[in-house]
Parts: C-alpha cells; sequence; structure tokens
C-alpha cells in the first residue's frame, strides 16, 4: 500500500534495502528504511523477513548505503534533519553526525548525496546547510572534512575504493562532472589540476562576467529567514537603487540555488538586482522549517517573499517602485499570487499552477501532496480565485504539451486576470513541456521575460535596461545550451 523507491543489495550477504512509503503521502513525509534477505526459489527472487530499520512517523529516511562490513548506512531525520546514521551487522544503530545539515534532497528523484566504496567505512557525501551545498568525506566515527572544490550546487556523488566523483554547477558553469583521487594528500585543501578533473562539457563564464551571490537575512513572524542576491553588473545611473527581481524557487520543497543561471546573468547584466528565499516549505533547514508550510501554501511562501522584497528594498538593495517577482511551476503559483501583496509592479509564472485541486486523487506519486499543502479553503485561496485582488503585469509562459499545468487551465487563468488586469500577456511556447526541453524553447521564453521586465523599468521609473547586445545575446544562446 504506496510506494518503493532506492533498492540496494549487499552482494556478500544476500542482503536487500529499500525505501517505502505510504499512498497519499510523499518520501520526505513518512519514508520507510526496510532491510530483507533475498532468496532464490527457482527463477524466482524473495524476500525473507522484511523489517523496518527506520522512518514513519513524522520522520523519513533515505539513501541506504551497504559499507565493506556488511553494515549499513543512510540518512533520516530523527533528529531533525537528514543526517546520515549506519546500522552494524549486530543491529545497533548510531547517529554519524549531529549538524544542523541536511545530507539529503526531497526525493522528488533518486539523485544520491552518499556514496561507499571505501574499504576503511569512509562515507562521500554532499550537504546543505545555510551557507549553501557542499561536498565532504565523512569517516566511520563521524569526522566530516569538506573539499575545497567549485561547486556551489550539488547534483548527486559517486564513489569506489580509489576515487570519488560529484556532478554540480558553479557560480560561473552551469554544470559538470568533477572526479579526485581518494589517495590525494590535498583533497582537503586547496585541490591542485591534477588532482581535481573537471568535463569538459562545461560552459564557464568569465569571471568579470558572473554576478557573484551574496547571503541575506531577514525576520518574518518572528522567524529568521535566508535568500540569497545578486548585484546588477550592468550600467545604472549613479546612487540610484536597481529593480528588483525576486524568484522564487519551485517544489516548494526546493531550495535558493548559488549557482550561474542565464536567468540571473541577464538580468544583472541589464542592470537588474535578482534575489531568491528560502521561504517556509524548502529545504536545508530541518524538518519543522519544510513542515511550516503545511496546509499554508499560497499564504506563508508569499508573505515571506513579500517581506524578503520589502526588506531589500528598506535596505537599499532595490527600488520599491520597481519590484517584480517570477517563478517556475509552484513558484509561479507563488509568484502570482504575490501580486495580491500590492507590492510588486509585475510577476512572471512559467507553467504555473492555477487551480488548486489535487487531480491525482488517491493514484500516482503526488498522490495527496497538494492537499496537504494546501489545507481548507484551498480552492479560495487558488491564483483563479483570487485574480480580482492582484495588481500590476502579469506574464504567462506555458508549455504547449506540458502533462503536468494543463494548457487549458493556463488559458483559463489568462482570461481571468484579463477580467481584472491592464497588462496581461500569455505565451505558449511550441512543443515544451513542464520544465523546457530546447534550445529555441528556453531561448524564446527568457526573451519573452527580460522584454517584460525592461518595458515595465520605463514605464515605473524611466530606465531603460539595456547592456550590449551582443553581450546579451551570447547570455540567451548560453542558456539555451
Amino acid at each position: 500500500d504506496g510506494l518503493a523507491a532506492e533498492p540496494t543489495v549487499d552482494r556478500a550477504t544476500g542482503r536487500i534495502a529499500w525505501i517505502q512509503w505510504p499512498a497519499m503521502t510523499m518520501p520526505w513525509d513518512d519514508g520507510l528504511l526496510f532491510v530483507a534477505r533475498l532468496e532464490l526459489e527457482g527463477t524466482r527472487l524473495s524476500l525473507r523477513a522484511p523489517q523496518r530499520l527506520d522512518g514513519g512517523r513524522g520522520c523519513a529516511a533515505g539513501q541506504p548505503v551497504w559499507l565493506a562490513d556488511g553494515s549499513l548506512a543512510y540518512v533520516t531525520e530523527g533528529a531533525g534533519y537528514w543526517q546520515p546514521w549506519r546500522c552494524d551487522r549486530d543491529g545497533v544503530v548510531r547517529r554519524l553526525i549531529g549538524s544542523c545539515a541536511e545530507f539529503q534532497l526531497p526525493r522528488w528523484t533518486t539523485c544520491r548525496w552518499l556514496a561507499g566504496g571505501s574499504t576503511d567505512l569512509t562515507l562521500v557525501c554532499a550537504f546543505a546547510d545555510a551557507d549553501g551545498e557542499h561536498v565532504g568525506t565523512l569517516d566511520p566515527d563521524g569526522a566530516l572534512e569538506e573539499l575545497d572544490q567549485p561547486c556551489v550546487r550539488v547534483d548527486g556523488v559517486a564513489a569506489d575504493a580509489a576515487s570519488i566523483a560529484w556532478v554540480g554547477a558553479t557560480t560561473r558553469a552551469q554544470g559538470a562532472v568533477f572526479c579526485a583521487t581518494r589517495a590525494s594528500p590535498s583533497i582537503h585543501a586547496a585541490m591542485p589540476s591534477s588532482h581535481l578533473a573537471v568535463s569538459r562539457n562545461e560552459r564557464r563564464v568569465a569571471a568579470d562576467e558572473a554576478p557573484e551571490p551574496e547571503s541575506f537575512e531577514f525576520d518574518h513572524e518572528g522567524v529568521k529567514l535566508t535568500g540569497v542576491r545578486w548585484a546588477p553588473t550592468g550600467h545604472m545611473a549613479s546612487g540610484t537603487p536597481p529593480p528588483l527581481v525576486v524568484a522564487v524557487h519551485p517544489g516548494p520543497t526546493g531550495a535558493t540555488d548559488r549557482s550561474h543561471s542565464p536567468l540571473v546573468h541577464l538580468l544583472c547584466a541589464h542592470g537588474f538586482a535578482v534575489a531568491s528565499v528560502d521561504y517556509s516549505g524548502s529545504t536545508a533547514h530541518g524538518r519543522r522549517h519544510r513542515e511550516r508550510l503545511l496546509g499554508r501554501y499560497g499564504e506563508l511562501d508569499v508573505a515571506e517573499c513579500t517581506a524578503a522584497a520589502t526588506h531589500l528594498v528598506n535596505d537599499g538593495f532595490a527600488d520599491g517602485r520597481c519590484t517584480f517577482i517570477r517563478g517556475t511551476s509552484a513558484g509561479g503559483t507563488t509568484a502570482l499570487l504575490a501580486l495580491c501583496s500590492g507590492v510588486f509592479a509585475g510577476a512572471v509564472a512559467w507553467y504555473p499552477a492555477s487551480r488548486f485541486d489535487d487531480d491525482a486523487g488517491g493514484l500516482g506519486f503526488e498522490a495527496g501532496y497538494l492537499s496537504a499543502l494546501l489545507g481548507d479553503d484551498a480552492a479560495s485561496r487558488s491564483p483563479v480565485s483570487r485574480a480580482g485582488q492582484m495588481k500590476g503585469s502579469v506574464l504567462i509562459v506555458q508549455g504547449a504539451d506540458d502533462d503536468v499545468v494543463d494548457p487549458a487551465d493556463t488559458a483559463h487563468l489568462a482570461d481571468r486576470l484579463g477580467q481584472h488586469l491592464a497588462d496581461v500577456t500569455s505565451v505558449v511556447v511550441p512543443g515544451e513541456g513542464h520544465g523546457f526541453r530546447t534550445a529555441t524553447g528556453r531561448a524564446l521564453a527568457l526573451g519573452y521575460e527580460l522584454d517584460f521586465y525592461r518595458r515595465l523599468a520605463v514605464t515605473r521609473i524611466g530606465i531603460d535596461a539595456r547592456c550590449d547586445s551582443s553581450t546579451s545575446d551570447a547570455i540567451l544562446r548560453r542558456g539555451a545550451l
């Protein structure tokens, strides 16, 4: 009764570990870690003596890894954060490290942040905290050593007895494969190029071109929240705060991404400041922070992103007359609802959820997810229902082949917004789905979004936000790759 994932087998003992979770929940809600013995009966494998090792009852486990001595390492949040634990062959369980960091991402995919492969039982890991994402090694006694490496976003780690590898992105490149040898004496210091190999697929941006992320903090309802901001690199009038775009991460279980973004690069080159917020519901701050959004999606996330914009304006970082908000998927929904605050001049939403209905019913991976986020009176809080309360301009970008957000729903939303707002543009991109995949589609959508901000910057504060056309074209091409 539910779903299962992440099966991993210990070939030496014939044992298997996996994660499963009940129907109508998500794996980060109540992910259960099970172990069993594999037995071959004729041509059929069967599971013998399955038992729950961890997870459930408000605690989610994940990423089981068998180690060389037959023990099992995994991640669980019994102490409030996704931290590595280890169960030895006698069934004794202990936590390896108690730092306030997350060693796992929400299991939308099976991206692994925990890997074994070492005879001395040292784990290779990635982890996230308030300062971003990191790569490190964790020895059997729980000593964590962070690798000196360039990635600020980590998409996965792997290891064998001799090497470790990870996929990640830096502040100057969208993504690459990195590897290092375990034997390198400099692995925990500044890695020399002879020990750190970067795939040739990395597309780097010149250091003087790339905007640099800067952390900031603010309070909302007595809760300290964190975010990242990028100052404009393009020309602005002297002494004039720049226009601001608040980028809402999707999920809403995502997190601020400090790595190079063609959109951030494009906006900063045209004189815009950009910010992103780890609002309630985000990863990297523990279960309590993530669950704060349950029953309040469309309200608390909106209030916190709005509070972030107000903080940055009051701090002199941005011009309050020309502040925008944008997002994709769930982030786009938050962006639209933020127009009800009167703080933002406009919103850009890529394939947003426009009506709050849990269409998955009792089936499928996301069944029950939206209902848990929304709580009571969900329909009255949707963008379609609140269209009459919104103020400002709107750009909606929708993929024609989206099988998650129905293009017909987006068309209906655009019509409803057009009944109340004077400036609503809806762009349907052929051949794209939920998350644009083609170079042509991405470049087209980015171009529409940039033009939207530039037009409103002229009308709101009289600034024609532009940069050299060759620079702009190069960024658009890079973003389309």
